[in-house]
């Protein structure tokens, strides 16, 4: 088909009159874009994976690991910062020398991070364990993105989720085909763009020819080989993305050679053609089986089939939960204040005899609330004892 060998695979709820999980399978077409290949309605998810070649997702490792930190008596926002800076740079280091100095770095730091890090596969997450190419994706956020992209579809019943997913799939892979025209060079404008930075920090590189296609090159501080023959760089860049890296770049421009004849072939515009040159036939209705009195479907012909029914959902245990547990590392953009540009926050005070839309805003700047309005909000709640309970509810206050 010409997408990268590598998949996003992930679920959402649905939300219509049918409940159940919506599997999907993601991949990406050479402009880097969304490329759905499969999805599936099912009853539910369950906990059972596959362990070859399954790359787990580094937001989600991240945010495990987050947690795990918020359980340790480790005080200070700094700590928490540095400690999500090293394994960062566990995770994104490309030679095993690199992860051992980060992973060093981190057992100095806390003992137990260290040991959840080993503990929770890093073979599976981390760039320099992995035995297969990853290409540099290291989330699944383009399978978030198709998520969010069925939003709407997913509060409707599962047939009409479909026949909408096939007219807006076939209108996006239209846009995107009709999009490769506007590309005014060999690869899409993301890669365009990688490309001009590691031909931009190649500047100050030097390079040294040897015999056979290899050449060493010098970044100042350390000499790593470039073998231009097998297309490998020993910072190992060039292999995991299949672009050239800044070392490579260098070498490149001592060949005065094109830096496209060096990419691999799937970010080419001509990949980009041959992804969205097949059909995608339409779906006739006109024919569908009836549904029988006895819930049996039958087609024209008189031939009976059994009829499909929705995923079986069990029920879980407690109340429902109505909002989702949002992400750790999900940013609320702020309200400031026109005066002095202090955050806002808003309160709403509850029991004090005005409808629900009552609030007040004060900016976060401010040290205290004004000692009228709180001993007013007070004096209100203890009269009517409904509108306090010590846990709270009285004052709902949301910062954004």
């Amino acid at each position: 088909m010409g997408c990268r060998p590598i998949l996003a695979i992930d679920s959402c709820h649905l939300s219509g009159p049918y409940k159940g999980a919506l599997l999907s399978a993601i991949a990406y077409d050479a402009g880097d874009g969304m490329f759905p290949l499969a999805l599936g309605v099912v009853g539910s998810e369950n906990y059972e994976d596959w362990v070859e070649n399954h790359a787990y997702c580094y937001r989600h490792v991240k945010e495990n690991f987050s947690s795990f930190f918020n359980r340790q008596n480790i005080r200070g926002k700094k700590g928490k910062e540095d400690a999500l800076l090293l394994l960062d740079n566990i995770a994104y280091a490309r030679l095993d020398i690199d992860y051992n100095e980060a992973f060093e770095k981190l057992v100095r730091f806390n003992g137990d991070l260290a040991r959840w890090v080993a503990e929770n596969s890093p073979e599976h997450w981390a760039m320099s364990k992995f035995l297969k190419k990853r290409w540099d994706k290291m989330t699944t956020n383009i399978a978030e993105s198709f998520n969010a992209w069925l939003r709407e579809e997913r509060h409707q019943t599962i047939y009409t989720l479909l026949m909408m997913h096939m007219d807006k799939l076939v209108a996006m892979l239209d846009t995107h085909m009709r999009g490769t025209d506007k590309w005014k060079s060999v690869v899409g404008p993301k890669t365009k763009e990688k490309l001009m930075s590691n031909i931009t920090r190649s500047a100050p590189i030097t390079v040294m020819p040897y015999l056979g296609g290899m050449f060493k090159v010098f970044t100042g501080e350390v000499y790593l080989v470039v073998d231009m023959q097998q297309h490998k760089c020993t910072c190992l860049t060039w292999q995991m993305s299949g672009l050239p890296c800044p070392h490579v770049c260098a070498v490149i421009r001592t060949l005065r050679h094109d830096v496209y004849d060096y990419i691999d072939p799937c970010f080419k515009v001509s990949t980009q053609q041959l992804i969205y040159s097949g059909q995608f036939q339409p779906l006739p209705t006109h024919n569908m089986p009836k549904v029988c009195e006895a819930g049996t479907l039958q087609d024209g012909q008189g031939n009976v089939f059994p009829s499909l029914q929705p995923p079986q959902v069990r029920r879980p245990p407690g109340r429902p939960r109505q909002k989702r547990i949002e992400s750790q590392f999900s940013h609320k953009r702020a309200i400031h204040c026109s005066r002095c540009n202090g955050i806002v926050i808003i309160l709403t005070m509850a029991g004090n005899g005005l409808d629900g839309s009552a609030a007040s805003s004060l900016p976060l700047s401010a040290k205290t609330m004004s000692s009228r309005m709180r001993e007013e909000g007070r004096g209100r709640d203890k009269e009517r004892c409904s509108g306090w309970n010590g846990d709270g509810d009285g004052i709902n206050s949301l910062a954004t």
